[in-house]
């Protein structure tokens, strides 16, 4: 069961993957964020179900804070780029088995993620 799970999880962070890549991608061809906005949703919630499938084959979790203290959204085009890394760098930790510090690497993509789709929204507003 908790290989199927391992299975589920890198298939979700791959697709989230594609999708903040091929976001990116059309953000450098000069393409307005917040255009691709649901695509950034997509990845999103593919990032959260890898972790939600990682947390249940870890069965310990220790989350942290969910922002920390003081932090600003900061630049959605650079929080894309760090999202897309840190899923890069969990995908990579997820395939030699380090279930922990993948689970960890896919929060701090979250992380990336969920200030994204803030500046967007905020920038939506204004």
């Amino acid at each position: 069961m908790s290989s199927e799970r391992l299975d589920k999880a890198e298939l979700a962070l791959q697709r989230a993957k594609r999708n903040i890549d091929s976001t990116l991608l059309d953000i450098n061809r000069s393409r307005k964020i917040e255009t691709k906005e649901p695509k950034i949703w997509d990845g999103y919630s593919d990032v959260e179900y890898a972790c939600v499938l990682l947390k249940l084959h870890v069965n310990v979790d220790n989350p942290g804070r969910l922002y920390p203290k003081g932090q600003r959204l900061g630049d959605p085009t650079e929080n894309l780029k760090l999202a897309s890394s840190e899923i890069h760098d969990a995908l990579s930790k997820l395939r030699h088995r380090k279930s922990s510090d993948s689970l960890e690497a896919a929060r701090r993509a979250s992380r990336a993620l969920r200030k994204v789709l803030a500046a967007v929204r905020r920038d939506r507003s204004k």
